[in-house]
């Protein structure tokens, strides 16, 4: 619309009885009442916007320290498995070791039952506190034999 169609008449009336002053005033004023409602809602936004970032930024700050504290347990964790593997024998190791030992063992059994066997054969002439005195011997040999084996270890 041009200027030219815009009548010069400031008291010219529309069908409702307004001037077309009064309307463009009351059209002007529902312009700034909307603008103005408009600017409030846009910084209304921004102020959500705002507090929505802090609290995410907040919640990161969170997850983060409790994965860190996590991780540190975790390594904790870690660094007293790999302790308790330096206590252990693997197994291989001790197999081959126990093995040995009881092949040890053994011999040492049938040593001392040989000794006892033969001991028993010549106590029968024997008195009883020779006879005391060879068991103490053979328990001592026994005695010896094992801890010389445990000692080995």
């Amino acid at each position: 619309m041009d200027g030219d169609d815009v009548p010069n008449n400031n008291k010219a009336v529309n069908q409702y009885g307004t001037s077309v002053k009064e309307q463009l005033y009351q059209l002007e004023k529902l312009f700034n009442s909307e603008l103005h409602h408009l600017r409030a809602l846009i910084e209304h936004e921004k102020e959500l916007r705002i507090s929505y970032e802090k609290s995410v930024e907040k919640a990161l700050e969170l997850r983060a320290k409790e994965v860190e504290r996590r991780l540190e347990g975790m390594n904790e964790l870690r660094q007293q498995v790999v302790s308790d593997r330096a206590q252990f024998v693997r197994r291989e190791i001790y197999d081959t070791r126990q093995d040995a030992l009881d092949a040890r063992v053994t011999a040492a059994e049938k040593l001392a039952a040989t000794a006892a066997a033969t001991l028993v054969g010549k106590a029968q002439g024997i008195s009883t506190a020779q006879l005391w005195l060879g068991f103490v011997v053979i328990a001592s040999v026994i005695i010896a034999v094992v801890g010389a084996v445990i000692g080995a270890r």
